[in-house]
């Protein structure tokens, strides 16, 4: 898998939920629906 302009992490980490798991990443409060985003740019 290619790298892309963002954070990769190097060990498989499971989170509770995906405003968990952007919490962790971004170092701030983050609502995880609205975080991630697919390729296209679209909410996954």
């Amino acid at each position: 898998m290619e790298a892309s302009a963002g954070i990769t992490l190097v060990e498989d980490h499971e989170f509770n939920s995906p405003s968990q798991a952007a919490m962790a990443l971004l170092a701030r409060t983050a609502n995880g629906r609205i975080e991630w985003k697919d390729t296209a740019g679209g909410e996954e």
